[in-house]
């Protein structure tokens, strides 16, 4: 499919930066220290995008719905508040099919560093289904493993209302009564929880998207360690909800040591 090419230079502010975290810790009760530029933050700057691109990526389509399937960031380091960051990003020309939509973004430093790579997978569906989505089984998946799980929520209408003004998500999805809460903000909860694992920074994160939680569910986020080498640790996230089972998938991959860059080089 042809895509658009999009580039411009931005840069994340702390204001909003401090309201992600912020966001994030009403929501996760986990006693860590945020870092000073959340994870997935790079993800804010699509709200810089053209205001035709994007009101044709959330443009109403008559009894159907935009849902998000998968969120991939690669993260060499993170952008630091107002550093002027080069956006480049693909989005495909056809928006209103029921294929799977892939938008891939790319930040790179003045002096031509990748540092962050971001990929996007979204999809309409008919409307009327979006209720009959299921999870899996937590049990299914656990098979009888030694976890840890934390209870997470519920998160409120008017948190997803907040975060969805500053992140520039327009889905109408986002914006009822009972509001699905969005991908990006249910990824933005994995680094608080991944956390845990000490002396980690999380460079990787891979997440599929399978059922919705909505505004009022509060759901536990199972973990899983998966691998663990000297210079990685591997770790599964399963957000598991009461009433449709594990509702998103997310596998980790955290750095050993104090700094991202110094572990991938």
């Amino acid at each position: 499919m042809d895509a658009s090419q999009v580039q411009f230079e931005c840069a994340l502010e702390a204001g909003e930066l401090d309201a992600l975290s912020g966001l994030v810790a009403e929501v996760v009760p986990v006693g860590s220290q945020p870092r000073p530029v959340p994870f997935t933050a790079p993800l804010l700057l699509f709200a810089r995008l053209d205001g035709s691109l994007r009101r044709r990526l959330f443009a109403d389509h008559p009894g159907r719905v935009l849902v998000q399937e998968q969120l991939l960031i690669e993260c060499r380091r993170a952008p630091k508040a107002g550093e002027p960051i080069q956006l480049s990003a693909e989005v495909p020309a056809g928006l209103d099919t029921a294929s799977l939509i892939e938008i891939s973004g790319r930040l790179t430093t003045s002096d031509g560093e990748t540092i962050v790579v971001v990929r996007v997978g979204l999809r309409h569906i008919a409307g009327a289904a979006i209720d009959h989505l299921a999870g899996f089984a937590l049990e299914r998946l656990v098979k009888g493993e030694t976890t840890q799980s934390v209870r997470c929520g519920p998160i409120s209408d008017g948190l997803i209302a907040r975060y969805v003004k500053f992140a520039g998500d327009d889905n109408s999805l986002h914006r009822t009564k009972e509001a699905i809460v969005p991908g990006a903000f249910l990824a933005a909860l994995a680094e608080p929880l991944a956390a845990a694992v000490s002396g980690t920074h999380l460079r990787r994160m891979s997440i599929r998207f399978i059922a919705p939680i909505r505004a009022g569910e509060s759901f536990d986020v199972v973990m899983q360690p998966r691998s663990r080498t000297p210079a990685q640790i591997e770790l599964r996230l399963l957000y598991a909800s009461a009433t449709r089972g594990v509702a998103a998938i997310a596998d980790l991959v955290l750095s050993e040591g104090t700094d991202i860059a110094e572990a991938v080089r």
